[in-house]
């Protein structure tokens, strides 16, 4: 299927400097589309990395307080307690970054195609959908926005069990 006429922009990822790009061209007046491969907008950021990090040491900080603050009670937390109420925590919060994310797309104007993208011209992309559907579209311009992986240093073998990285581990 293909859309019928070309976007003035299309961004291809929709982690923070993706979603940047498409709301500024919406704002212009522009028509843009937005590109995701995951179901979700956000990427990275929101899923693995920035968003998930800052939140668990945040959540980690707050209960060592917590607990330092209930020794004087001698009350005690179980272990699963804790590992429990620290993802509790961060569902929470991913979820709410999500949410706030998407509304603000859908709020410009922005339409969405969550799927992986294939340059098949210079100014055409392809999406083959999450459902297994492909759509063609066009574009007067293409912002690349697909984000980074985390770096793994040469000397550090990451075997995804002792060693984590950012992609790994919430998996």
């Amino acid at each position: 299927m293909s859309s019928s006429s070309p976007y003035d922009l299309i961004v291809i990822g929709s982690g923070p400097a993706g979603q940047k790009a498409a709301i500024q061209g919406a704002k212009s007046g522009k028509r843009v589309a937005l590109i995701e491969q995951n179901r979700e907008v956000g990427g990275a950021c929101v899923y693995q990395g920035t968003i998930p990090s800052k939140t668990l040491r945040e959540s980690a900080l707050q209960m060592v307080q917590f607990l330092q603050a209930t020794d004087v009670f001698e009350f005690r937390m179980r272990d699963d307690v804790k590992i429990a109420s620290l993802m509790t925590r961060l569902n929470k919060v991913i979820r709410a970054h999500g949410a706030f994310m998407t509304e603000q797309v859908a709020r410009n104007g922005i339409e969405r195609f969550h799927g992986r993208a294939k340059f098949v011209s210079d100014r055409e992309i392809q999406v083959k959908g999450l459902d297994g559907t492909t759509t063609t579209i066009a574009g007067n311009s293409i912002v690349i926005a697909t984000g980074s992986r985390p770096r793994v240093p040469d000397n550090i073998p990451i075997d995804h069990e002792h060693i984590l990285d950012s992609d790994s581990i919430l998996s």
